[in-house]
Protein backbone atom coordinates (compact mmCIF):
# COMPACT_ATOMS: atom_id res chain seq x y z
CA UNK A 1 0.00 0.00 0.00
CA UNK A 2 2.94 2.23 0.51
CA UNK A 3 4.56 2.03 -2.85
CA UNK A 4 0.84 2.62 -4.39
CA UNK A 5 1.18 5.61 -2.45
CA UNK A 6 4.25 6.84 -3.07
CA UNK A 7 3.91 6.57 -6.39
CA UNK A 8 0.73 9.03 -6.42
CA UNK A 9 2.98 11.45 -4.56
CA UNK A 10 5.83 11.26 -6.96
CA UNK A 11 3.85 11.41 -9.94
CA UNK A 12 2.03 14.38 -8.25
CA UNK A 13 4.76 16.19 -7.40
CA UNK A 14 6.27 15.35 -11.07
CA UNK A 15 3.35 16.85 -13.06
CA UNK A 16 3.25 20.20 -10.46
CA UNK A 17 6.92 20.46 -10.88
CA UNK A 18 6.61 20.40 -14.51
CA UNK A 19 4.19 23.13 -14.44
CA UNK A 20 5.94 25.29 -13.00
CA UNK A 21 8.81 25.16 -15.46
CA UNK A 22 6.06 25.70 -18.14
CA UNK A 23 4.92 28.50 -16.15
CA UNK A 24 8.38 29.98 -16.21
CA UNK A 25 9.53 29.00 -19.95
CA UNK A 26 6.61 29.00 -21.59
CA UNK A 27 6.37 33.02 -24.02
CA UNK A 28 2.93 33.99 -24.21
CA UNK A 29 -0.22 33.76 -21.68
CA UNK A 30 -2.25 31.19 -23.05
CA UNK A 31 0.80 28.90 -22.95
CA UNK A 32 1.45 29.93 -19.40
CA UNK A 33 -2.15 29.49 -18.75
CA UNK A 34 -2.59 26.35 -19.71
CA UNK A 35 0.49 24.85 -17.88
CA UNK A 36 -0.69 26.54 -14.57
CA UNK A 37 -4.11 25.19 -15.21
CA UNK A 38 -4.15 21.85 -16.44
CA UNK A 39 -1.03 20.41 -15.58
CA UNK A 40 -1.28 21.65 -11.58
CA UNK A 41 -4.52 20.54 -11.13
CA UNK A 42 -4.15 17.03 -12.57
CA UNK A 43 -1.10 17.11 -9.97
CA UNK A 44 -2.98 18.27 -7.24
CA UNK A 45 -5.25 15.79 -7.58
CA UNK A 46 -2.56 12.71 -7.98
CA UNK A 47 -1.65 14.04 -4.35
CA UNK A 48 -5.18 14.00 -3.38
CA UNK A 49 -5.69 10.61 -4.48
CA UNK A 50 -2.08 9.50 -2.45
CA UNK A 51 -3.83 11.04 0.85
CA UNK A 52 -6.92 9.15 -0.14
CA UNK A 53 -5.37 6.10 -0.47
CA UNK A 54 -3.29 6.63 2.86
CA UNK A 55 -6.38 7.55 5.00
CA UNK A 56 -8.67 4.90 3.17
CA UNK A 57 -6.32 2.13 4.17
CA UNK A 58 -6.03 3.50 8.49
CA UNK A 59 -9.71 3.37 8.08
CA UNK A 60 -10.12 7.04 7.90
CA UNK A 61 -13.44 7.41 6.31
CA UNK A 62 -14.59 11.59 6.81
CA UNK A 63 -11.52 12.35 5.34
CA UNK A 64 -11.73 10.20 2.36
CA UNK A 65 -14.77 12.24 2.06
CA UNK A 66 -12.98 15.59 2.57
CA UNK A 67 -10.75 14.84 -0.31
CA UNK A 68 -13.23 13.87 -2.23
CA UNK A 69 -15.29 17.04 -2.33
CA UNK A 70 -11.66 18.34 -3.14
CA UNK A 71 -11.23 16.76 -6.34
CA UNK A 72 -14.94 17.94 -7.39
CA UNK A 73 -13.62 21.37 -6.18
CA UNK A 74 -10.78 21.51 -8.18
CA UNK A 75 -12.18 20.19 -11.42
CA UNK A 76 -14.58 22.79 -11.27
CA UNK A 77 -12.57 25.64 -10.08
CA UNK A 78 -10.15 25.11 -12.56
CA UNK A 79 -11.66 25.54 -15.89
CA UNK A 80 -13.92 28.83 -14.53
CA UNK A 81 -10.70 30.40 -13.39
CA UNK A 82 -8.99 29.46 -16.44
CA UNK A 83 -11.87 31.24 -18.57
CA UNK A 84 -11.48 33.91 -16.35
CA UNK A 85 -7.34 34.84 -16.66
CA UNK A 86 -7.76 34.05 -20.68
CA UNK A 87 -10.76 36.80 -21.03
CA UNK A 88 -8.81 39.24 -18.94
CA UNK A 89 -5.93 39.02 -20.29
CA UNK A 90 -7.72 38.85 -23.99
CA UNK A 91 -8.77 42.11 -22.76
CA UNK A 92 -6.04 43.39 -20.91
CA UNK A 93 -2.83 42.43 -23.03
CA UNK A 94 -1.93 44.67 -26.21
CA UNK A 95 -0.31 41.30 -27.98
CA UNK A 96 0.36 40.30 -31.60
CA UNK A 97 -0.76 36.98 -30.25
CA UNK A 98 -4.53 37.81 -30.24
CA UNK A 99 -4.66 39.66 -33.90
CA UNK A 100 -3.57 36.09 -35.57
CA UNK A 101 -7.09 34.91 -34.34
CA UNK A 102 -9.12 33.34 -37.04
CA UNK A 103 -12.42 33.48 -34.86
CA UNK A 104 -12.35 36.41 -32.38
CA UNK A 105 -15.71 35.72 -30.60
CA UNK A 106 -15.17 38.47 -28.24
CA UNK A 107 -15.31 41.30 -30.51
CA UNK A 108 -17.30 39.15 -33.00
CA UNK A 109 -15.23 39.08 -35.96
CA UNK A 110 -14.38 35.90 -37.98
CA UNK A 111 -11.48 36.55 -39.58
CA UNK A 112 -10.82 32.94 -41.77
CA UNK A 113 -10.90 33.17 -45.14
CA UNK A 114 -13.85 33.07 -47.04
CA UNK A 115 -14.94 30.63 -50.22
CA UNK A 116 -14.30 32.99 -53.66
CA UNK A 117 -17.60 33.46 -54.68
CA UNK A 118 -19.72 33.93 -51.11
CA UNK A 119 -20.25 37.04 -49.02
CA UNK A 120 -19.11 37.84 -45.96
CA UNK A 121 -21.50 37.34 -43.03
CA UNK A 122 -23.41 39.56 -41.67
CA UNK A 123 -23.45 41.52 -44.77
Amino acid sequence: MNTVIAIFFLTGSTVILLAAVGVVKFKNTLLRLHAAAKSASFGVILLTLGAAVHFVSSGDWILLVTLIVVVVLVFIKTPVAGQAIARAAYFLEDSEMWKSLELDEWHGKDKSPQPAGEKERGA
